[in-house]
């Protein structure tokens, strides 16, 4: 714990000792940067990066602290801020920099901390009232090279695909008679014939099955649904001890 505390506190203490900065600090570019010696100087193609380097909208981090003395003041870790050299660069997240540039102390100053860039902050779409979406035929995803090398619209549709309401409405109806609502109105069929024959003696499936056929039209079924009805009374039959 010692050890840490005391390299932090050096770093701190260092912090006056080489002019007031540290790498990693955040720093902006002074109002009227462009009137300095050290910017006047630089040759148009470096100027243009400073240039680009403050409208960035980016966060600006110093990334290495050095002096103008290092030829003729060997041994001495003692920089007064006119002396010092920053190298700077954009923030562009995950430890990412770049457009590196060295500049003097009074082109920059520290700027208010670390903020989130107006290109980092996502633009939220709060939609009210729903809107149609517009397929762009020009799209790169809706358009498809078939060889020719020319890109042409995609055919979004799939074969068979339904084509109006009216195909939706008569598949409905198909899906309806085969729902169990469909089947209850087959139990209720046996139901009304197991009614009419509790009482009878002796009965057998052959029995039952022309009992079954004689109460068709009473109960509305067909010639058709003999079996599954003959098979539905018998089980109730059965179901009461009646067999």
């Amino acid at each position: 714990m010692g050890k840490k505390f005391d390299a932090i506190y050096e770093t701190v203490i260092s912090r006056s000792e080489i002019g007031g900065y540290l790498p990693g600090d955040c720093v902006k570019f002074r109002t009227g940067y462009k009137n300095t010696e050290t910017y006047k100087h630089m040759p148009s193609t470096l100027q243009k990066e400073v240039d680009e380097l403050d409208k960035c909208g980016l966060n600006i981090k110093v990334v290495q602290v050095g002096d103008k003395q290092s030829g003729f003041s060997t041994g001495n870790q003692f920089k007064p801020a006119g002396c010092v050299v920053l190298t700077i660069a954009a923030d562009h997240g995950g430890g990412r920099t770049y457009g590196r540039v060295t500049v003097t102390t009074d082109m920059v100053d520290i700027s208010d901390g670390v903020l989130v860039p107006d290109k980092f902050k996502k633009k939220d779409v709060v939609i009210i009232k729903p809107m149609k979406l517009e397929v762009d035929p020009n799209l790169i995803t809706n358009v498809t090279d078939k060889g020719n090398g020319k890109n042409t619209p995609t055919n979004l549709k799939l074969a068979g695909e339904s084509k109006s309401w009216e195909d939706t409405k008569e598949l409905a109806m198909i899906y309806e008679n085969m729902t169990p609502s469909h089947l209850r109105t087959d139990e209720k069929a046996a139901q009304l014939i197991f009614d009419k024959i509790m009482g009878t003696p002796n009965l057998t499936i052959p029995t039952i099955k022309a009992y079954v056929k004689r109460y068709l039209p009473m109960v509305g079924k067909g010639e058709s649904d003999i079996d599954f009805l003959t098979a539905n009374v018998y089980d109730m039959l059965s179901e009461k001890g009646l067999l």
